[in-house]
């Protein structure tokens, strides 16, 4: 007498069918590397330039932002699409720009220039 193989199958022994994406493959362009450097040079460099205290200085560290900025979204284009991932440094940035429109937005603790001075 010959069984047959279990007809009836339970959750457990079949085989787990779990839709799953393709891996997504990040692929480090030239654009990011380029920013990425560009970056950290600035770093090392700006205490060189005065800190950018001086006009010349503070122009100079704003236009390699904007080459920072640049390159960050040349990458982003040849890529084709922009990731935005939490972070939990997100929430001290938050809270310092609120400080910042505080700051900015009230004007009663303005103390104003001494007259005659």
């Amino acid at each position: 007498m010959t069984t047959a193989p279990f007809a009836k199958t339970s959750p457990a022994s079949r085989p787990a069918t779990v839709a799953t994406r393709a891996p997504v493959v990040y692929r480090d362009s030239r654009w990011f590397a380029a920013a990425r450097a560009i970056f950290i040079s600035t770093l090392m460099v700006a205490p060189l330039s005065f800190g950018g205290v001086q006009p010349w200085a503070w122009a100079a560290l704003a236009l390699v932002a904007v080459l920072v900025m640049l390159c960050w979204a040349m990458g982003c284009v040849r890529q084709q699409g922009l990731m935005l991932a939490w972070t939990p440094l997100y929430v001290p940035t938050l809270l310092f720009l609120g400080l910042a429109v505080i700051q900015l937005s009230v004007r009663k603790f303005h103390c104003p220039a001494k007259p005659g001075i």
